[in-house]
């Protein structure tokens, strides 16, 4: 097929229509800088395409190509929006068009790509491709010219021969190797971590059968742990009765312990019991004997104290000297002012003196019964306080006799037991549980036979895992070689993809040469 026409209005610069007939042979738009004639081209990719390929994602003012496409220059809208390209195809014109509001018809473009390219071997984005290849603008020529990279020079031929899907499969090959290596190293990390369980596991099986006591062993060690508990019950049943009785046993040996250090002081509180008990009957007569004197002393009605007696007879005394100092005033007693004679005066004041004795008298003896007095109550006071300390010392004697000798028969020795019984139960108690407990490890060996098949099947069961990642590392290996190879054919496919779409272009390109290259007649 070959172009036939280009019919645009509204397009880009071009706000009227504008037509251009494409004769059979070469066509040659010539105009000065900024007339629209890469508007043309631009019309002719946006006809097939859809888009213009040259602007790439190019964006300026947060605005695109995509906003441009159309005419936005001043004055009165176009009276249309559209683009249409039209091919020879024999007698036939097939025709694309596109609008401001409506993309090109499905079957029209299916019919234009069946024709202009071949759908067995056609690329992705087939139209893209042809319209890459088939216009060359100025930009093209300019980068061309200019030195540029191998890779550069490479990925523009490929996009000028529409070479495109060749590093799509070249990156799909080597992302397929990426993962057939991971999954080959995860294999073989699996297959190390599998060999290492199996030497774990082989291990534990020598050390299980390394532990195992023989069967004598075990028969001697179960009929003594049956008496030890008390009971008959099956070799592999007395390790948890044993246990407990072994508990018990270890409180018991504490008992005995504290019955040994504690007996010294149970023998002595004991051996002072009598005497405790003897004074406390002294110390109770010597109480009611004190009690009696201080009754005694008590009795009768209250007396005045000794200080007031005392207090009386002085004051009476400084009265009769004070009488005699003064004498009858007039006939009259100084003191009560009462009509007496002398003699009466003198014989008062001597009745008062021998009073005042009598008082002091008094006082003396009064003193002296409240020292008495004083003495009984201190005598009483000790002998409670004497009473109470040996009624306490009497009580705690008694219960630490009490505390051993119930200990001695919750222990199941005799109340009166002595030092060198409890010590001899306490020896023999040792020796039985430090018994007990050796055959309680020959008993636990059976559980060995449990661990070791256990063991067994956890070497057996680590092997079938072993084997398993050594089965998977072989096909991670063969997957490895085989992604591999499948990445090595997508690069050779490529290179040879390359080299005979080149062949197939090569010649028009010398034609194209031949019919652009510049006549000599026109030097």
């Amino acid at each position: 097929m070959k172009l036939a026409h280009v019919d645009l209005c509204g397009f880009r610069g071009y706000h009227k229509r504008l037509r251009i007939e494409f004769p059979d042979g070469f066509t040659v738009i010539d105009g000065r800088n900024g007339v629209g004639k890469s508007t043309i081209f631009d019309a002719v990719e946006f006809g097939v395409t859809g888009t213009i390929t040259k602007y790439g994602d190019a964006t300026a003012d947060r605005e695109t190509i995509a906003d441009y496409i159309w005419w936005t220059g001043e004055g009165p809208p176009p009276k249309e929006r559209y683009v249409e390209v039209g091919f020879h195809d024999g007698n036939d014109v097939l025709r694309v068009r596109r609008t401001q509001l409506s993309e090109a018809d499905p079957s029209a473009m299916d019919a234009v790509m069946e024709r202009l390219c071949d759908v067995a071997t056609m690329p992705k984005s087939p139209l893209k491709q042809l319209c890459a290849a088939s216009i060359i603008r100025d930009e093209h020529i300019a980068s061309l010219s200019l030195d540029m990279k191998e890779a550069d020079r490479y990925a523009l031929l490929c996009d000028a021969i529409g070479a495109t899907d060749a590093d799509m499969w070249i990156e799909r090959g080597a992302r397929l190797a990426s993962l057939a290596k991971k999954r080959l190293k995860a294999a073989e990390e699996e297959v190390e971590d599998t060999a290492r369980e199996v030497a774990a596991a082989g291990g534990r099986v020598d050390e299980h059968r390394a532990g195992m006591m023989e069967e004598t062993s075990v028969a001697a060690s179960a009929s003594r742990l049956q008496a030890f508990i008390g009971r008959t019950a099956p070799p592999d049943q007395l390790a948890d009765p044993a246990r407990t009785t072994v508990a018990a046993g270890l409180r018991q040996l504490e008992d005995l312990n504290w019955l040994r250090n504690a007996w010294k002081n149970a023998f002595d509180a004991e051996a002072r019991l009598p005497d405790l008990r003897s004074a406390i009957a002294a110390v109770e007569k010597d109480k009611l004997s004190a009690e009696a004197d201080l009754a005694a002393l008590e009795d009768g009605e209250p007396k005045a104290s000794s200080g007031d007696l005392a207090r009386q007879a002085r004051d009476l005394d400084a009265l009769v000297t004070l009488g005699r100092n003064l004498g009858l005033h007039e006939g009259q007693c100084p003191l009560c002012a009462s009509s007496i004679t002398h003699s009466e005066f003198e014989n008062g004041l001597a009745i008062a003196a021998a009073h005042a004795t009598q008082l002091d008298e008094k006082a003396v003896e009064m003193a002296s019964l409240e020292r008495a007095r004083t003495a009984a109550q201190d005598a009483l006071k000790a002998a409670e306080e004497e009473l109470n300390r040996h009624q306490d010392l009497l009580s705690r004697s008694e219960a630490t006799v009490t505390e051993f000798r119930q200990r001695l028969i919750a222990i199941g020795l005799p109340e009166n037991a002595g030092s060198n019984e409890i010590s001899e139960h306490f020896q023999a108690l040792t020796a039985t549980i430090s018994t007990a407990r050796a055959d309680l490890r020959i008993i636990d060996t059976l559980k060995l036979n449990d661990g070791l098949a256990r063991a067994l099947r956890a070497e057996a069961e680590a092997k079938e895992a072993n084997s398993r990642a050594e089965k998977k590392l072989g096909l991670a290996r063969r997957a490895d070689n085989r992604a591999q190879a499948l990445h090595d054919a997508a690069r050779r496919a490529a290179g040879e993809s390359l080299d005979l779409r080149l062949e197939r272009v090569l010649p028009l390109m010398s034609e194209l040469y031949r019919r652009l290259r510049p006549h000599p007649d026109l030097g």
